[in-house]
């Protein structure tokens, strides 16, 4: 409640917010198909990582990470990259409310309420795709149907979340 009393207009406001501010998960990339035979259903298996590359360098949303850095392990064999090696990215939302209560009678009053979520319309990008290889054709993890590496390898596609929202409302109180 702001400290303004005595005058009709000026009396009765009310501020609030939320910030929420969250860091990325981490996530494992993963070749996209059962290279080493192993029949897992759980989790992907992981590519072989060139040395010296960075993977992350130069992040944006076409860009999260590099597929170029990295290889298909040997048939039978599963790769040298870690878990959880990449984070997705973060998550940041500001919401907004203005209140004011008038008192009409003395059984009746009137709030007008204005809520904004995401007030500064901040875009919050979704999870990469994760899969650097596929295998098309054939048997899967035969040679003949290894195509390279996938074309939204790394890439971000969606959003988490919605666009800056205005609502208002009028309530009266009796």
């Amino acid at each position: 409640m702001l400290p303004f009393k005595g005058n009709k207009l000026v009396q009765g406001w009310q501020l609030s917010g939320i910030e929420l501010w969250r860091t990325g998960v981490p996530m494992s990339i993963g070749i996209g198909y059962d290279r080493a035979l192993l029949s897992n259903n759980f989790d992907s298996e992981r590519p072989n990582v060139i040395a010296g590359c960075n993977e992350t360098a130069g992040q944006s949303p076409l860009h999260w990470f590099n597929p170029a850095c990295f290889t298909l392990p040997t048939a039978g064999t599963v790769g040298n990259l870690g878990k959880n090696t990449v984070t997705a990215p973060g998550y940041v939302a500001t919401d907004f409310s203005l209140s004011k209560d008038t008192r009409i009678k003395e059984r009746f009053s009137v709030q007008f309420r204005a809520e904004i979520f995401n007030i500064f319309n901040h875009t919050n990008f979704g999870i990469p795709g994760l899969n650097a290889f596929t295998a098309v054709g054939g048997l899967t993890g035969s040679p003949a149907g290894i195509t390279g590496n996938l074309s939204n390898a790394g890439q971000i596609t969606s959003i988490v979340g919605t666009s800056r929202q205005i609502q208002l409302g009028l309530k009266f109180l009796f």
